[in-house]
């Protein structure tokens, strides 16, 4: 016998509780634990660690597991500001809280091993300055397992698939699982939840969730069933210890312990559209990758329909608000949800309903609908590309990307087709079903239904009775939609509602009929109608055809009994693994009676039952739901389930989904959502041949109006062979539970109307779980990744021993079966990456995992210019970019940094770059970086000048005259420059050169132009002209030259000009420079020019007169002292300089008289000596008969004297006082105090001085006693007092501290003690005492002493003082690794004062420091982490004092 394990899930979910109390956001979604390996980078104790969720950390030890909660944004706030400061303190208290589950009769010395593959980056711990306690090379795996922890008992601790944390425990044939016992040892609270099986966890930063235990084994028929496990918690008192809590678990008796079950529902994602107009749910499936296609009709613009999708637009051009014209509205989601891979409308301009979608082997979506429009889009040689009439059945196929409709075909005639009516419905919506399946050459079979008498059934196919009202369609079509291959037809009055193509190809076909003439077989269930005329006279059936649908292999009405009539439907039928038998859902009026064995509720709505192959016989049956009460034949009713998708699984699990009346039925206590409010989806799995209730649960949120809140309008759903449910639901919910990170979490559509809601959930029955994904280096998702491409493969399975694996990598490459390989992609695509794990020994054998992996083109750069006059702007065009993906840089001058083709107007020449990926809509895509530049180009403008060969104006010039042709053009952007061609207007060839020179031989007058071209500029080319006239060459009259007197003036006359034509330059000093014989007054010597015509030849004549100008004779003369000052003023005897400033002429004489009665000096500036004091007058002559004035004179005073005198004077003041200063002896009014800064008034006799330094102030002016001058200085000087410093000392006491201040200089003569607390006390000695009263804690405070010194100036000296009371820590972390908080350490402490006492919980002395030995020190060496009691003394207080401190390793 092959013996398998019996394993318990034991689920921790960390619950929003427990983040709030800490401060944090819960997770959007958990990241999967890693387990590090202690490599000596901890202490010896922890085995292994994983951080489970921010603050929370997980030790693995021999004997138990530790789990550490703490304050995660505390403690990265106490992070970064220790961040540059390692030895910083702590700026706060960061909260935590420690625990630990012990293992109760565990195996001693258990060992925790890392389980599986390596996961993560590798990790170095290069801790302290201790090198043992290095740890290099570190790698995580994904799980961790104590072997044997008890006996046959393994704990196996991982996560869940959705990253959250659990353990197993692993219980072997003949072990006894209450063997497992738990201790939760340090908590709070540990309190079961009755109502939900949840064990809650309280701890001081909150709370967190065990979820109740979950069991399973096989049941031995391929199947497995669920075994009822719950907690047991008892709680424990420990005489001196705290409380703790013993948990186990309780299982029934006789349960077979060879046999493994599991079951751990997760709702992988749910998704609202995106759409802001009204969308309903109708269809959803699946692809072999995981995506969920969802469709439903959407009835206005606005569906998030994707660039390069097959149609981009709605019907309708504007909103309606209503519900009336739908196109079809189809998404594709990725396998989790958090993307939308396409979107895309699908109809004509009249209403389109999709009914059921299906993936065919090629991964092309099918889509089966409705549709009045006569132009709904069909492709060219397709089967019917021609409208009928009222609705046609359409069967389109979109390729992968969505892109592409590769088939689509009308199926119809002149009536209604595709629609069920004629009273067939029998719940909301039923109009609308149809189903789709294809056989392995993908092509296509079809189920509905017809009201078309002209309906196209073909030659040799079942044909329904003649005059039949509405018929049941089955057909098969070819792959590519060209052909139908047979189309056959059942029924007066029926509908086909699903199809199941088992693998004989025989296709089933399940519905519902009100037929009396339906073509059942002999020896069925209930062949033979039993239609009355009582209200809801309908009955489902199934029926087989042949492969060719030319007959019918079986076929009976499905009822109660062969002979009860209520009314009753079938909607699915599926195959039976390992069987030929099949599986029917179906409804009932009447009640079906549950069969021996099977779970069910009586009196149920909904129907399963497992029937033969042959339809002969009904292996059993049972029910679910409500009594469906509602009368009437034609009428719809929510008051039951409405059936949407329906599944046996590969084990032969039974799983349904529907909606309608959803109050009161059951669900299991691992639900999702175990509430509903009556209109919700409701979700259930039986075991194999329904034996028992394995999972059930309701999914939906509350209504935004009055109206209904979760449906489905019609139409499947699917669920895939996994037993992975697809569903599209319709909601008007403003808070439908989607998932985080999901598409689109809110209904988006206008005033909360409805949207369809895309759910995926996975039941995860089976034992092998593969799960597998692509990381990168720092293990999250791979970047953009471009050829060639190196992934790394990630495999988180849940598997068991003998687990093999098989990687296909979707590039026709070799599989691996490594656990999780890396492989390089040498070409672009969208690879679909396959994990198969095996496990023989499950009834499934195997599970696969897909996904895919985009690896795009190699990046590329292409470039474009454009050229733009200056002020003007050109659009960006050609830049081929996904929009959204990129950004224009620099963004300054464009109109639009993000638009594709943006206004671009540059001052410059410049280049604008987008890196963005390149818009083909093909998948995978290409990153492109594009370079545009635009090239600013200038106007060309022409522009110059002529010139003389010197610079001036080329006006009067007299030929022969050379010219000088200056270029100023601007604008232009050849690489050479513009070209030039000059035209001189004498008949000389052309000259190209930028500025040529040129000389005309004769007089006149000449057009000149400069061309100027470049076919790179705005204009290409510009002109200027110029006009030259050139003189005929001059006459020229002999120089004059005439003399004045400075101030006379002369008549330029004795030229015969013509009046007119004169011009004198230069023109000042004349009367009139246009006169032929103008006055001439110049201020020196001049030379006049005159031009103008000669009145007898008519030359132009040129003429010069040069006018002297003599001088007058003005004497003038100053004097000065030696030293440059004054003359005057001077004490005798005094030397002066006399300064002569007459203007020196040749020829002048002079003669100096000083005015004291010495002899006259002649020479040109003398130097004198006076004797005595007095006021003399000095006199200059000067002589020059060559002047204007022959003789000039001038004279000058100059005053001597008496010597001056001075007087000094010293004062000295304390800084800011003030001293009159002593101003006697100097008359009023001849001096001014300097400087004046600090005076009360510079120019009093004696003002206040207050300097703020040491100053000499001076006066100077004339003495009162004689008339001299007289210099007075007063310098007055600063004391420097000298405030003497202060230290201080104190004793930190509870409430307050004793603080102690000494004067260590000399003590003031008197003065005050301010304690800055409010409080004051004057000086009395060199110390002063004060005792603070405070809160716990530290303050400063400002200490002053004020007062005066021996010479009696003012002094002040002020400290700050940090006071502190005593406060002992109330939590010590030894060993932490980190440096910081390893002991007990009291503030202001003062060694051979302190006694320190430390007891555990018990009362017993676990330190003592001895009598006033307490060294600051204590690091509770040698004692576990928990919470001890302190007794502390002080010599110099009261006491004791007491308390609690925490150690936490």
């Amino acid at each position: 016998m092959t013996h398998r394990y019996f394993v318990f899930l034991l689920l921790v979910l960390l619950r929003l509780s427990a983040y709030a109390a800490a401060g944090q956001a819960a997770p959007a979604s958990a990241a999967a634990p890693e387990y590090l390996p202690n490599h000596g980078q901890w202490p010896v104790a922890a085995q292994l660690r994983a951080d489970i969720a921010p603050g929370l950390r997980l030790f693995a030890e021999a004997d138990r597991l530790v789990w550490l909660r703490y304050d995660a944004a505390a403690w990265a706030e106490w992070a970064h500001h220790a961040v540059g400061n390692p030895r910083a303190a702590p700026t706060g208290h960061v909260g935590a809280h420690a625990w630990a589950v012990e293992f109760v009769g565990a195996a001693p010395g258990a060992v925790a091993r890392p389980e599986g593959a390596t996961v993560g980056p590798v990790r170095n711990f290069l801790l302290g300055a201790d090198a043992r306690r290095w740890a290099t090379g570190v790698r995580a795996t994904a799980a961790a397992r104590y072997a044997a922890l008890w006996p046959g008992i393994d704990l196996r601790l991982h996560a869940s698939p959705r990253g959250e944390f659990e353990y197993d425990l692993e219980v072997r044939p003949g072990a006894d699982p209450g063997r497992a016992v738990f201790r939760y040892r340090g908590l709070t609270d540990v309190r079961l939840d009755a109502a939900t099986g949840h064990l809650h966890l309280r701890t001081a930063l909150g709370e967190l969730t065990e979820a109740a235990p979950i069991a399973w084994q096989p049941d031995g028929t391929g199947g497995r069933r669920a075994v009822p496990v719950r907690f047991v918690v008892a709680t424990e008192a420990t005489r001196g210890r705290e409380p703790t809590t013993r948990v186990s678990f309780e299982l029934p008796r006789g349960y077979d312990r060879t046999r493994p079950l599991t079951i751990d529902p997760v709702l992988v994602f749910a998704t609202h559209s995106g759409s802001t107009a009204p969308v309903f749910g109708h269809t959803a499936t699946y692809d072999h990758f995981g995506h969920l296609y969802a469709a439903g009709p959407c009835y206005d613009p606005g569906y998030p329909a994707t660039l390069g999708a097959f149609d981009l637009t709605h019907s309708n051009d504007t909103v309606s608000g209503g519900y009336a014209n739908p196109d079809v509205a189809i998404s594709r989601y990725a396998p989790d949800g958090s993307t939308l891979r396409y979107a895309t409308y699908l109809g004509g301009t009249a209403p389109d309903y999709p009914h059921s979608l299906l993936v065919n082997r090629r991964g092309d979506l099918l889509v089966l609908g409705t549709t009045q429009s006569a132009d709904f889009p069909t492709t060219a040689a397709a089967y019917d590309t021609t409208f009928g009439q009222g609705f046609d059945v359409f069967v389109a196929r979109l390729d992968s990307t969505g892109a592409r409709l590769v088939g689509s075909t009308y199926l119809g005639a002149e009536a209604d087709d595709g629609y069920t009516q004629t009273g067939l419905p029998f719940f909301y919506g039923d109009g609308f079903r149809g189903d789709l399946a294809v056989d392995t050459l993908d092509r296509v079979y079809v189920a509905t239904t017809t009201v078309s008498a002209g309906f196209p059934f073909t030659a040799g196919a079942v044909r329904p009775p003649a005059g039949y009202r509405e018929a049941a369609v089955v057909a098969r079509f070819s792959a590519d939609l060209r052909a139908l291959d047979w189309a056959a037809g059942l029924g007066q009055v029926a509908s086909a509602y699903s199809l199941y193509l088992p693998p004989s190809g025989a296709p089933y076909v399940v519905g519902a009929t009100h037929s009396t003439g339906l073509a059942t077989t002999p020896g069925t269930l209930a062949p033979d109608s039993t239609r009355g005329t009582a209200a809801r006279q309908r009955d489902g059936f199934i029926a087989q055809l042949s492969p060719d649908g030319d007959s019918i292999r079986a076929a009976t009405y499905l009822r109660a009994s062969r002979t009860r009539q209520p009314a009753s439907q079938t909607f699915f039928v599926q195959g039976i693994p390992g069987s030929s038998d099949v599986a029917v859902l179906g409804s009932s009026t009447g009640p079906y009676a549950i069969s021996a064995g099977r779970w069910g509720q009586a009196g149920g709505g909904l129907v399963i039952q497992r029937l033969s192959a042959d339809l002969m016989q009904r292996r059993w049956a049972t029910t679910l739901g409500h009594p469906v009460t509602t009368a009437g034949t034609t009428g719809v009713t929510t008051d039951n389930l409405s059936p949407t998708a329906f599944l046996v699984d590969r084990c032969g699990a039974l799983y349904v989904s529907a909606w309608g009346n959803t109050t009161g039925l059951p669900t299991t206590t691992n639900a999702i959502q175990r509430t509903t409010d009556g209109q919700d989806l409701y979700m259930l799995v039986l075991t194999p041949d329904a034996t028992a209730l394995e999972y059930a649960t309701y999914l939906g949120g509350q209504s935004a109006n009055a109206f209904a809140e979760e449906h489905v309008d019609g139409g499947t759903s699917r669920f895939d062979p996994q037993g992975r449910i697809y569903q599209s639901i319709c909601t008007n919910s403003a808070n439908f539970p989607t998932t985080a990170g999901a598409w689109s979490t809110t209904n988006q559509v206008l005033n909360f109307q409805y949207d369809v809601v895309a759910v995926k959930l996975d039941f995860e029955r089976r034992l092998v779980q593969a799960v597998g994904t692509a990381v990168d280096a720092g293990g999250g998702a791979p970047a953009y990744l471009t050829v060639p491409a190196t992934v790394q493969f990630v495999n988180r399975s849940t598997t068991f021993a003998g687990t093999t694996y098989e990687w296909r990598f979707g590039d026709g490459s070799a599989p691996s079966t490594q656990t999780a390989p890396q492989h390089t992609y040498t070409r672009a695509g969208v690879f679909g990456v396959t994990l198969i794990a095996r496990d023989a020994g499950s009834c499934a054998g195997a599970d696969t995992t897909r996904f895919e992996l985009t690896v795009h083109r190699p990046d590329t750069t292409l470039t474009g210019s454009f050229a733009v006059c200056r002020g003007d702007s050109v659009r960006l065009t050609g830049a081929l970019l996904e929009p959204g993906s990129f950004t224009w840089s620099p963004g300054a001058t464009l109109s639009d940094s993000t638009a594709l083709a943006p206004l671009a107007a540059p001052d410059t020449t410049t280049t604008y770059q987008a890196t963005g990926i390149l818009a083909t809509g093909a998948v995978p895509t290409q990153r492109v970086r594009w370079l545009t530049t635009v090239r600013v180009l200038d106007s060309l403008r022409a522009a110059g000048a002529v010139t003389a060969l010197g610079g001036g104006p080329a006006t009067g010039l007299t030929a022969p005259a050379t010219v000088q042709l200056v270029n100023t053009t601007t604008g232009g952007a050849s690489a050479g420059g513009p070209r030039w061609q000059w035209d001189f207007g004498d008949g000389s060839a052309p000259d190209t050169t930028r500025a040529p020179r040129h000389t005309y031989q004769r007089g006149g007058t000449y057009s000149i132009r400069l061309l100027a071209t470049d076919p790179e500029s705005c204009n290409g080319a510009d002109f200027i002209q110029f006009v030259l006239a050139l003189n005929q060459p001059d006459s020229i009259a002999a120089p004059q030259l005439v003399s004045i007197c400075r101030g006379d003036s002369v008549q330029l006359a004795g030229y015969a000009l013509v009046p007119g034509t004169v011009s004198w330059t230069p023109g000042a000093g004349l009367s009139d420079s246009a006169a032929v014989a103008p006055w001439a007054a110049p201020d020196s010597t001049t030379t006049y020019f005159a031009t103008g015509t000669e009145a007898t030849t008519g030359r132009r004549l040129r003429a010069s007169v040069t006018v002297a100008v003599r001088e007058h004779l003005r004497a003038a003369a100053t004097a000065t002292a030696l030293s440059g000052g004054p003359a005057s003023g001077q004490t005798a005897p005094a030397t002066v300089q006399l300064v002569n400033a007459t203007p020196a002429r040749p020829g002048t004489h002079w003669q100096w008289r000083f005015g004291d009665g010495s002899a006259p000096d002649t020479s040109r500036a003398p130097q004198h000596t006076y004797q005595r004091a007095g006021s003399y007058t000095v006199w200059l002559a000067a002589l020059n008969p060559t002047t204007c004035t022959p003789a000039d004179s001038t004279s000058l005073t100059i005053s001597v004297t008496l010597a001056d005198s001075s007087a000094a004077v010293a004062l000295t003041i304390c800084p800011g006082d003030s001293v009159r200063l002593p101003g006697a002896g100097l008359v009023p009014g001849t001096f001014r105090w300097a400087p004046e800064a600090g005076l009360s008034d510079p120019a009093a006799p004696t003002p206040w001085a207050a300097p703020a330094a040491a100053t000499t102030y001076q006066a100077v002016g004339t003495a009162l006693a004689q008339p001299r001058r007289l210099t007075l200085s007063v310098a007055v000087g600063l004391r420097t007092p000298q405030p003497p410093a202060f230290t201080t000392d104190q004793r930190c006491l509870p409430g307050g501290t004793t603080a102690t201040f000494r004067l260590s200089g000399p003590v003031p003569a008197s003065g005050t003690w301010d304690f800055g607390d409010g409080t004051t006390a004057p000086l009395t000695g060199a110390t002063a005492t004060h005792t603070y009263a405070l809160p716990p804690g530290a303050q400063e405070f400002a200490v002053t002493l004020r007062g005066l010194d021996a010479d009696g100036c003012r002094i002040e000296t002020r400290q700050l003082f940090r006071a502190e009371t005593l406060t002992v820590p109330d939590v010590i972390t030894p060993g932490a690794l980190d440096g910081r908080n390893d002991a007990l350490q009291l503030p202001c402490f003062e060694p051979g004062t302190a006694t320190l006492r430390v007891f555990n919980r018990w009362g017993r002395v676990v330190y003592d420091s001895g009598e006033n030995a307490y060294a600051n020190d204590w690091q509770a060496e040698g004692l576990a982490a928990g919470t001890y009691f302190y007794e502390l003394r002080l010599s110099f207080a009261p006491g004791p004092f007491k308390g609690w401190v925490q150690v936490v390793r």
